[in-house]
């Protein structure tokens, strides 16, 4: 267009081709959120290759759900081992009580539970509302946690971002979330739904609304991009290329017979007139009636042809089902799938074809990737958490620290904690436990370290039950010894 118009810029002919087009990068998110999580939801939920992704994002990322590991800053606490050791120990206990009996909003989910919830709901919507409250009954209150998807944050319909709220994320004049606005209906279904503002922090109370997001393209974007919202071209291009191949399958692999007619056949008529014919013939030898449009077709079912009149003879035609072409070209497009959402193939399937070495080096770069994804979701949802637990139960009286009273700093200090991901996949047990030995003999890392990275243990406790294992067998040996 540029061309046709640069030598008149001034032109009303050019100046009517001028369309709107944002060019913030919220506004321009907000622009297609909508259509994309629509998109993304339809994709995950009703494609096999969309379902794949999700299940083994989530599945390498939190696996059952991200452990706890209490892990208390303890060169700004000066605790004895002791101490540290007796803290983390009521901590760890409180918070599994706590989270195993239902510290979701509706009492119906587990802490585990609520992670995978919250996670293929980022992956799906792109974002979710954290919502962070205490129930407070008459004689007791608990913490509580709501999950509430992406897709029940928005504008009302109609109305276009503004400077202080974009796809219904509400900022003061630095730019700082301070509310929200929830659809109140179903908008799937009814387009005229309402909102309902809620402050981030509440006035009286405990009470925090925030949103989380795992991936953008911008450090500002205020809301996050639906997981597949990059491949979903090549998702629906799949199922397009696999719904022709089965197609082509069913027809053909039937077994197609032509009757071909040499110069010496003794009748000129069709097999469809002698078949007519024979069925006229045997409703007269049965009295019944008969009528010509019966016979516009004929319904060909199992059976056998015994007898071909003379000059004819039968071709028949082999039938051709969808060769390796397919299976190249599916292969070839996860390949290019697979590195945009950082889940290699054999990752996302499961199946490890090649040698170890290459297996190992699929393994090792993706869990690479994943880390990030993994220690941002652990942040930004399992801390808060893990936070909001164990502050109720040193309140409580539940976990004794009395120095958690005594400065902001120390409070942070008490309530670091780390968070063990689930076990990487194992191709050759024997050849990771020897390079794990050697990783270690040679200082290159730490029993601590691989015992959380790759076994997925908690190093002192595992400790604790090797040391009560050996009393064990060693008193199995000296009664042997006795007998």
């Amino acid at each position: 267009m540029d061309s046709v118009y640069a030598a008149n810029k001034n032109s009303k002919t050019r100046q009517s081709f001028h369309a709107f087009y944002p060019s913030d990068i919220n506004s321009l998110v907000s622009w297609y959120l909508k259509t994309a999580q629509d998109e993304s939801r339809k994709v995950a939920h009703e494609t096999s290759i969309g379902a794949m992704y999700i299940n083994a994002m989530t599945k390498y990322v939190i696996g059952p759900g991200l452990v706890p590991n209490a892990s208390p800053r303890n060169a700004l606490l000066g605790w004895s081992p002791e101490k540290y050791d007796k803290f983390t120990a009521q901590a760890e206990a409180f918070f599994n009580m706590m989270a195993d009996s239902g510290c979701d909003f509706y009492g119906n989910s587990s802490f585990y539970e609520l992670q995978q919830i919250a996670f293929k709901n980022i992956l799906i919507a792109g974002d979710i509302l954290l919502h962070r409250c205490y129930d407070t009954p008459k004689r007791n209150y608990r913490p509580k946690v709501q999950i509430i998807s992406g897709t029940w944050v928005g504008m009302n319909p109609g109305e276009m971002d503004t400077k202080h709220c974009v796809a219904g994320v509400v900022r003061d004049f630095k730019g700082r979330e301070v509310g929200y606005l929830i659809k109140q209906t179903d908008y799937y279904l009814n387009d005229n739904y309402s909102t309902k503002r809620v402050n981030r922090y509440s006035v009286t109370g405990f009470e925090e609304f925030k949103l989380v997001k795992l991936f953008g393209n911008e450090a500002n974007q205020v809301r996050g991009v639906p997981f597949l919202h990059n491949i979903k071209g090549d998702i629906i291009d799949i199922s397009t290329f696999t719904n022709a191949h089965l197609y082509k399958a069913m027809v053909s692999s039937l077994l197609a017979a032509v009757i071909t007619k040499g110069d010496e056949a003794e009748s000129e008529s069709s097999f469809f007139e002698k078949t007519a014919e024979a069925a006229k013939q045997a409703a007269e030898d049965a009295d019944d009636e008969y009528s010509d449009n019966s016979a516009q077709s004929i319904a060909l079912g199992y059976g056998n042809i015994f007898e071909l009149e003379k000059g004819e003879h039968i071709e028949t035609v082999e039938s051709k089902i969808a060769g390796p072409d397919y299976s190249s070209f599916l292969n070839s497009r996860l390949d290019i799938m697979g590195g945009a959402v950082n889940m290699p193939r054999e990752m996302a399937t499961g199946q490890y074809n090649s040698s170890y070495s290459a297996a190992r080096g699929t393994i090792g770069a993706t869990e690479k990737g994943l880390a990030p994804t993994r220690n941002n979701f652990a942040e930004k949802v399992c801390t808060p958490i893990y936070e909001q637990i164990v502050d109720y139960g040193i309140r409580k009286g539940f976990i004794d620290c009395p120095e958690y009273f005594e400065s902001e700093e120390k409070r942070k200090a008490i309530l670091a904690v780390s968070w063990i991901g689930p076990n990487p996949v194992v191709i050759n047990p024997v050849a990771e436990v020897n390079a794990g030995r050697i990783a270690v003999e040679t200082g290159i890392t730490t029993r601590e370290n691989l015992c959380q990275t790759i076994y997925g243990k908690d190093f002192a406790e595992t400790s604790k039950r090797l040391q009560m294992e050996k009393k064990i067998m060693d008193g199995l040996k000296e009664e042997d010894k006795e007998d």
